[in-house]
């Protein structure tokens, strides 16, 4: 086989295996406000923040942040984190 065939079929196996893993999924973003603007943070990828001027902006933001990060674990044959439940607490501190 040439090897613009064994490319094409490489190509081919791989963009079938990204569909096989394509599908529906879920993740947590918390998003609060953060002096003048907010930050939003999607736990399930470690270091996976985003931060904008209005609610909207940082959502959207965090949107793309997730999506490349299921991009890098797809390109690197890596499972994509999945939580069951989300529990959420507010602790109010007295100092």
């Amino acid at each position: 086989m040439k090897e613009q065939g064994k490319l094409a079929l490489a190509q081919n196996m791989q963009m079938d295996l990204r569909r096989i893993r394509m599908g529906d999924y879920r993740f947590s973003v918390m998003i609060g406000r953060n002096g003048e603007g907010w930050v939003a943070v999607c736990p399930e990828f470690q270091g996976c923040v985003a931060y904008g001027k209005s609610y909207e902006k940082t959502l959207a933001k965090i949107r793309g942040e997730i999506q490349l990060r299921i991009e890098d674990s797809l390109g690197d044959n890596e499972d994509i984190p999945q939580v069951e439940t989300v529990n959420f607490t507010m602790l109010q501190m007295s100092l």
